[in-house]
């Protein structure tokens, strides 16, 4: 039997496929995850170490946030096993807070 991971176009594609050549297509456990599509280039993702060292936190803590789903990400099953990728998007609120404190500061 053949696994495939698979990004569903449509509502009824959610569901866990065998085709009749036995493989298995699954499909993301959550929508909160990203798909290709949604990844622009790599200067708008970040990888987990380059995120800590924006933010200036551990690298365990970008991976607990990951695991509880509290940023977006795109698993490492769709960036061909390198590891996690984040949109650097979701950021630019706090980095911006965080100039502002160094210019004042």
């Amino acid at each position: 039997m053949e696994i495939a991971f698979c990004i569903p176009s449509t509502e009824e594609e959610k569901e866990i496929d065998i085709s009749s050549t036995g493989s298995v297509c699954v499909t993301p456990a959550s929508n909160d995850q990203l798909t290709l599509e949604e990844k622009n280039t790599d200067k708008d993702m970040l990888t987990v170490e380059e995120t800590a060292e924006l933010l200036r936190v551990s690298k365990p803590a970008v991976y607990k946030w990951i695991r509880n789903k509290q940023i977006d990400f795109i698993p490492p099953a769709i960036n061909n096993g390198k590891g996690y990728l984040i949109p650097k998007a979701q950021f630019e609120a706090r980095l911006k807070r965080m100039e502002a404190y160094k210019l004042y500061y």
